[in-house]
């Protein structure tokens, strides 16, 4: 029964679910609360970041003043960030990876602002 609850709640084995019994109970309520206010106010900000960023870009005709090799290095730290997050995935939730796909995602919608890329039907098969 109690298995059923975890897995409707989200929670995929018995140890999570013991993990969430044993936070509630060791830790205090003020803690609890500071923590859910600063996850709160960090995913608001994190959403507010993004929104700014896809605002900036998205009329953004030319790059002046703007580096292609920072769009690229963005880009693949991004995808290094989140390989690591899945290679660590048993301590990952997914309020940490779902922000960070989309985080490649609008990384790699700012390399197609960036660079004008082509497919090729031979060797390498894509332009820049």
């Amino acid at each position: 029964m109690a298995e059923a609850q975890g897995e409707i709640a989200g929670l995929d084995t018995a140890a999570e679910i013991n993990n969430i019994k044993y936070m509630f109970r060791e830790n205090s309520a003020e803690l609890l609360a500071i923590t859910a206010i600063v996850t709160v106010l960090h995913m608001v900000f994190e959403v507010l970041a993004m929104k700014s960023d896809i605002e900036f870009w998205y009329g953004r005709t030319n790059l002046r003043g703007l580096s292609t090799k920072i769009l690229m290095f963005n880009f693949l730290s991004s995808i290094v960030i989140f390989l690591y997050m899945m290679d660590e995935k048993e301590n990952t939730s997914l309020m940490i990876l779902g922000p960070l796909v989309l985080s490649i995602g609008m990384e790699f919608w700012k390399l197609t602002k960036g660079f004008d890329f082509g497919v090729k039907g031979s060797f390498p098969f894509v332009s820049i």
